[in-house]
């Protein structure tokens, strides 16, 4: 068991509201064994709703009783995201890490095995980042505060929780962003062993395959790095 990768675009391009409006659709001309499939999905974001509901009174108590302005400021923060994530999609950086993050939590209670992956988390979420960005509402440090807090946070959840960055996009074209080389200065920065995979090609940027020897050098993550214009 286990080796999964879930399409968690889907949680980071639709709300739950909306999916589970999707499902009561199709229920309506679903055969026996759709019915099956399609309500035991809509029970799965029904409880990741509850969960971001719970989480959000949760952190609003614990933030009441902390000492620690800062800290409570945080808590309340992410308070926001997932009372917020219950409703609508993610719009911000920040709310997307959440949702990626929660999505591969669930996924890992659904299998009891190893290996749940994030795939190549650089993609997914740069749209999030340029944009937020773009319109001034997060710095690149804040940015790498928080990717370094993703790190953090996702350290020894299981043996290998693998996330990818670097390599082509599906029009042959260099996929490296900011947050290619983020992720492993993130690692850099933590000092935490991560399980990332590189993926590089003839077109990929001289400064980020040093990033990737800089990370390799230091040991903290698997070394593996993946050559597209051999495997693709």
């Amino acid at each position: 068991q286990g080796h999964t990768l879930p399409a968690h675009d889907i949680l980071l391009n639709s709300s739950i509201p909306e999916l589970r409006h999707r499902i009561c659709r199709r229920l309506q001309h679903a055969t026996a064994t759709e019915r099956d499939e399609l309500q035991a999905i809509d029970r799965c974001l029904e409880g990741l709703q509850n969960h971001y509901r719970l989480s959000a009174t949760e952190l609003e108590a614990t933030a009441a009783n902390t000492d620690d302005p800062r800290n409570s400021d945080n808590l309340l923060v992410l308070a926001d995201i997932c009372r917020g994530l219950a409703e609508h999609a993610p719009q911000t950086f920040h709310e997307a890490l959440q949702a990626l993050y929660s999505s591969n939590t669930f996924d890992m209670l659904d299998n009891a095995g190893d290996a749940s992956s994030f795939g190549r988390i650089d993609q997914i979420l740069h749209p999030f980042y340029e944009r937020d960005v773009a319109t001034g509402h997060l710095t690149e440090e804040e940015a790498f505060e928080l990717v370094c807090a993703f790190i953090a946070k996702k350290w020894c959840v299981q043996t290998s929780n693998n996330l990818t960055v670097g390599g082509m996009k599906s029009d042959g074209t260099d996929g490296t962003n900011d947050l290619s080389a983020m992720f492993l200065e993130a690692m850099l920065a933590t000092t935490l062993t991560t399980d990332i995979s590189v993926r590089v090609h003839s077109g990929t940027p001289d400064d980020f395959l040093l990033t990737v020897a800089e990370a390799m050098r230091a040991g903290y993550g698997r070394a593996g790095c993946f050559n597209d214009d051999v495997m693709i």
